[in-house]
């Protein structure tokens, strides 16, 4: 408990969907090559832990 500061959880939510999307968009729909010492793996990760971080108290 109180691990997390106090956000709109509908923001938050929308923010976190909004870097995943934006990543599918680019590489799969327009082909952009990602990174090639960046996995699929890495990159969720760092996503995670990007968001954690944000809200983090």
């Amino acid at each position: 408990e109180g691990a997390f500061r106090p956000v709109d959880s509908l923001v938050a939510a929308r923010g976190f969907i909004g870097m995943t999307v934006h990543y599918l968009l680019i590489h799969e729909l327009f082909g952009v090559k990602r990174p090639p010492r960046s996995s699929p793996e890495e990159v969720v990760q760092t996503f995670v832990s990007i968001f954690l971080k944000g809200i983090e108290r």
